[in-house]
């Protein structure tokens, strides 16, 4: 290739001294009114030898840019080069992969019925921790609780056997920080199925009488939500480390996870396989495929 370009370049800068050269001394024949000299004959051929050369080496240079010489024996194209080939297999496969994910989060929704049950039983059961509802954090819920439930499994609360009523196509999308707490986040679930502006009454009958809420709630309870703390599985990402999630109880960080589940490392974000990275991909796949709010 590069000698098909300096060839053209070569060519080209011969080429305008012969054509200026033809070209004035036809003028000055037709101009003078003299017939054309005969010793010019040579550099004429010479000047269109070189027009002529010059055609043939841009073609050779557009040829073997383009890369069509490139031909098997059998006069076939050649197939691309294996890191090529590698490349695009590996970009096929990554997305399909991402798409699957997607797919498998959508899937991972709890109703509004199992969030209860957790809050009335599982949250209430943990050997040597206590939850206070007006200080615990939902930070404080996944790291004391949720992690340590579903470190066996080694799965998501959602697709674990605590889920009562088993992992559902998300219905209503839940966005929160896990710096608030959490019966704050279940009450503002509990607001959205009775269909109120505010999750302060709510709060208060979560603590004061959750069968009172049930039997209100009628079949709101069968409304799936997705909530990232339950619906992610914590164990492919920050179970095993803890570097400042303290207890504010009990003044002491909360424990690690020693579960033997392979941790997803995804530093900028675009790991297929991460659970993390997904949230709005999720989002549109709901929306694309049925009803979903947020």
């Amino acid at each position: 290739q590069a000698i098909a370009v300096a060839l053209s370049l070569v060519l080209s800068v011969l080429l305008s001294p012969a054509v200026f050269w033809q070209v004035h001394t036809t003028f000055s024949c037709h101009y003078w009114r003299v017939p054309y000299p005969q010793d010019h004959l040579i550099p004429v051929l010479v000047s269109v030898s070189v027009q002529v050369l010059d055609v043939l080496g841009n073609a050779l240079a557009v040829v073997l840019l383009s890369g069509t010489h490139r031909v098997t024996e059998s006069g076939t194209a050649t197939a691309p080069s294996n890191s090529r080939a590698c490349f695009l297999r590996a970009s096929s496969d990554r997305r399909e992969t991402w798409r699957k994910k997607v797919e498998e989060l959508s899937m991972r929704g709890l109703t509004l019925n199992s969030l209860l049950k957790f809050y009335e039983e599982d949250l209430r059961h943990v050997d040597g921790w206590q939850y206070v509802p007006d200080v615990h954090r939902t930070k404080n819920v996944v790291r004391q609780v949720i992690v340590p439930l579903t470190a066996v499994e080694g799965s998501s609360y959602a697709n674990s056997i605590y889920n009562m009523d088993k992992a559902q196509r998300a219905q209503i999308m839940v966005t929160h920080s896990w710096g608030n707490r959490f019966r704050d986040l279940l009450a503002a679930m509990v607001a959205n199925g009775l269909q109120e502006c505010s999750f302060q009454m709510a709060a208060q009958i979560l603590e004061e009488d959750p069968q009172l809420l049930r039997s209100i709630l009628g079949r709101r309870l069968e409304d799936v939500y997705w909530v990232c703390a339950f619906s992610v599985n914590q164990h492919i990402s920050i179970c095993n480390s803890n570097p400042y999630d303290w207890d504010p109880v009990f003044k002491r960080f909360h424990p690690t996870c020693n579960c033997s589940v392979d941790k997803i490392d995804d530093p900028d974000g675009r790991a297929a396989e991460s659970e993390i990275n997904k949230f709005d991909d999720m989002m549109k796949h709901l929306v694309a495929t049925g009803r979903c709010k947020h």
